[in-house]
């Protein structure tokens, strides 16, 4: 996870649905922000995307929000699994999904990659996964070492966590994210350029990404925009690969897509016709059945308009692409400095030195950062009027339009470049002077895109935390090398690097290396978990490369006791050194730890749990209720919940069980009964106001001071009955549990959802 901001729209510890709790952000995208969460029932890990607040009330973006949830419907333990949308009161709109717990390939890639045997059946469980999409017209798009997570770490548990820019295909439908280019360009096929993809697209990305990640290096793709395309255009080199992953990969990513694998169908009977009882053994993976190929079904499918887009529409073809990356091609006789790093990796190289101060020299490929001849704000004179993007006046347009700045140990920070108006001079100057060092802009225009200049000062901004750094930005491409002995600082910033966290059409990349002693989190996980006594603790602002000098060790989950929480934060300081600790642990009663573990770790059906007043009709928001109040408890049953069994207890403080639904007196808990006969949302009354108790199945309490505290109500849904016979209406809750593991409950209960009831003294 990565440091949270106060302006993110969920803080850490927000409790969702009444049943998700907010742990940390994940990342952040130009419309969406995806956090971490636990659901306080039965401790599952979920992910929640959010729209951000200024588009949670645009259609449009809503629309897109519901077709992504709409990929629910592929069943398939290669993808991610979504579960459902729901609304906050502040009109917050989230989608809840799995979380998988693994390494990322990206992890493999970076740490050396990973053994041919393990990628054929990485690619093969991930190729019949994309068969369950593309059987119903799903295109990925963005397959990258990034996106594929190894569940517990084991090859044949890869998984897809990502189909948010996916393509449609379907008659009528749109796409995600519009017709243009979508991907990265280390693994995009080459049609994808021309803004152009169909299944045969996803087999390229997943050939590019293997070779990748036996190599142990990202692809390169070149040193230029020109380099690009030509590069696209050939083979990918897989010299020193061994067979047959090499024939495979050779297949699978051929520039030519009628070359390749025309559907995943036809690349899984390559590698292993037995594929599903060979690699995963005898329970098959796929919901969909794989019939013979059908190529015509999957390939060639032509780019229906988009009926939503975030983007301008851009002119579609080879030359409209050649015409479009050309833009950020130096010009041939303007000289200056291009930057390739940021699309391939490798170190960029110079074509001709900007007009610098002549007492600095060329010493390697990424140019040193001359000490600038004037720091004085002089504003240059705009020599002729021309279309221009700055804010502010008509500048002289720069070509290229470069911003390159660096500090070391010892020496003064520097800043030279071009900035497209005074304000964005002004704050980049600020920065630089802050830090004591001397920065020479000049106002000029180019082909940037909007905000170019805000997102330069952030990122000038965060680089200069940094130890020691050098920063280069030529046009739309940046990139930033440096050091520190912050691994969060770290993370923050190859994050905001990323693409997914700069503005579209920006293109970055950061190399951040980690200096000094740094705790590893292994090492803190290790101690949390031998005080793990009411499910399992966890580390919410933990970064994935270990605790710096000086870093916080947050720790949070549910814990049974003060006093065992105090030895952990003892055990803990021991290993922290002067790292500062904080176990942020709730402390739950015996009985609801009890419960939490013997629950099943299901999803929410986003069943809601309603609680009222006996005596009047107003809801009680607070959960809370005082001695002499007469809780009244709803719940409403989604529309789509049409059969199956439903369940609901609460559990309270003194380790009691009351039954709600059903017990001796209301017996029957089967949907289609308590639907009788109601089509879509049916609300359903669990307990009455006093005066309303008037026969034996309904049942009405009053608060006394007798068994004040936090107690739950869970509501659970299951395919066939939990137990042979109905449960009393009250019982211990080590019966209840005990009743719960014998009869082998999690393979019957589907979903689970719950809310907190407090009872307390005025």
């Amino acid at each position: 996870m990565i440091e949270n901001r106060p302006s993110d729209t969920f803080q850490p510890h927000t409790l969702l649905n009444n049943t998700y709790r907010v742990e940390g952000i994940l990342g952040r995208g130009g419309t969406s922000e995806v956090y971490r969460a636990r659901s306080e029932i039965s401790n599952r890990v979920v992910a929640i995307k959010v729209l951000k607040s200024e588009f949670s009330g645009n259609e449009d973006y809503l629309l897109l929000m519901k077709r992504e949830e709409e990929i629910r419907e592929i069943r398939h333990d290669a993808i991610v699994r979504y579960s459902e949308n729901h609304r906050t009161v502040d009109g917050h709109v989230y989608l809840v999904m799995d979380f998988v717990d693994g390494p990322g390939l990206d992890e493999k890639l970076r740490s050396g990659g990973l053994p041919a045997e393990d990628l054929m059946i990485i690619g093969a469980r991930i190729a019949d996964g994309l068969y369950a999409a593309h059987a119903r017209n799903i295109v990925h798009r963005d397959l990258s070492p990034d996106n594929i997570i190894l569940r517990d770490d084991k090859p044949t548990e890869a998984v897809i966590i990502d189909f948010g820019i996916a393509k449609d295909s379907n008659p009528g439908a749109g796409t995600i994210v519009g017709n243009e280019f979508a991907g990265k360009y280390a693994y995009a096929a080459p049609e994808q350029l021309n803004g152009t993809s169909d299944a045969r697209s996803d087999i390229y990305a997943l050939g590019a990404l293997l070779l990748a990640t036996f190599r142990g290096e990202t692809p390169n793709v070149g040193r230029n925009p020109m380099e690009v395309i030509a590069k696209k255009g050939e083979p990918l080199d897989t010299e020193g690969v061994p067979e047959p992953l090499k024939s495979l990969i050779d297949r699978m990513t051929q520039p030519n897509p009628d070359d390749r694998f025309q559907s995943v169908n036809d690349l899984l009977d390559e590698i292993d016709p037995g594929y599903q009882q060979t690699v995963i053994g005898a329970r098959p993976i796929s919901v969909v059945p794989r019939p013979s190929a059908d190529p015509a079904s999957l390939v060639g499918i032509p780019e229906a308009a988009p009926e939503i887009s975030a983007k301008p529409q851009k002119e579609k073809g080879g030359k409209g692409l050649v015409i479009a990356l050309v833009l950020l091609v130096v010009a041939g006789g303007a000289g200056g400095l291009y930057l390739s790093g940021a699309l391939s990796g490798e170190e960029p190289v110079e074509t001709a030195r900007p007009q610098l101060p002549p007492e600095e020299t060329v010493a390697s490929a990424e140019p040193e950062v001359p000490p600038p001849a004037a720091p004085e704000r002089a504003v240059a004179e705009p020599a002729e009027p021309a279309p221009v993007t700055s804010e502010d006046e008509n500048y002289p347009p720069a070509d290229p339009y470069t911003l390159i700045g660096e500090h070391k140990q010892g020496q003064v920070t520097r800043l030279i470049g071009n900035a497209p108006s005074v304000r964005i001079r002004d704050a980049l100057m600020d920065i630089v002077e802050e830090k004591d060092g001397v920065a020479a802009i000049e106002l000029a225009s180019g082909d940037l895109i909007d905000g170019w200049g805000d997102e330069m000062v952030s990122l000038i901004q965060a680089v200069s935390e940094l130890t020691e750094w050098r920063f280069i930005a030529s046009g739309n491409l940046a990139r930033v090398t440096g050091k520190t002995s912050d691994p969060k600082l770290a993370e923050r910033i190859e994050a905001a690097f990323s693409t997914g966290e700069m503005a579209d059409g920006l293109v970055g990349s950061a190399q951040i290396e980690i200096t000094g002693d740094v705790l590893p989190r292994a090492s803190v996980q290790a101690v949390i978990d031998r005080f793990a006594d009411c499910g399992p603790l966890f580390l919410p602002q933990s970064p994935a490369l270990g605790y710096g000098e000086g870093a916080d060790i947050v720790v949070a989950g549910t814990m049974s006791s003060a006093a065992r929480r105090d030895e952990l934060a003892a055990s803990l300081q021991g290993v922290a050194g002067a790292r500062p600790v904080r176990v942020q642990t709730s402390i739950l009663s015996t009985s609801l730890c009890r419960i939490d573990q013997s629950l099943p770790n299901v999803p929410s059906a986003g069943i809601e749990i309603v609680y009222r007043y006996g005596g009047k009709d107003d809801r009680n928001t607070e959960n809370t209720y005082f001695v002499g109040e007469n809780p009244v408890m709803d719940i409403i049953l989604p529309a789509q919940i049409t059969d199956g069994y439903l369940w609901a207890s609460i559990i309270d403080v003194t380790g009691s069980v009351y039954h709600l639904l059903p017990n001796e007196r209301r017996s029957d808990n089967s949907v289609a009964s308590l639907r009788n006969g109601i089509a879509g949302p049916v609300p359903l009354r669990l307990t009455y106001p006093v005066e309303d108790a008037t026969t034996p199945d309904r049942i009405a309490f009053v608060v006394d001071d007798s068994a004040l505290g936090t107690g739950r109500l869970v509501v659970f849904l299951s395919s066939e009955p939990v137990f042979p016979t109905n449960r009393p209406a009250a019982e211990p809750v080590d019966a209840f549990a005990d009743a719960l593991e014998a009869a082998e409950a999690g393979a019957a209960i589907k979903t689970l959802d719950s809310r907190l009831l407090i009872t307390t003294r005025p």
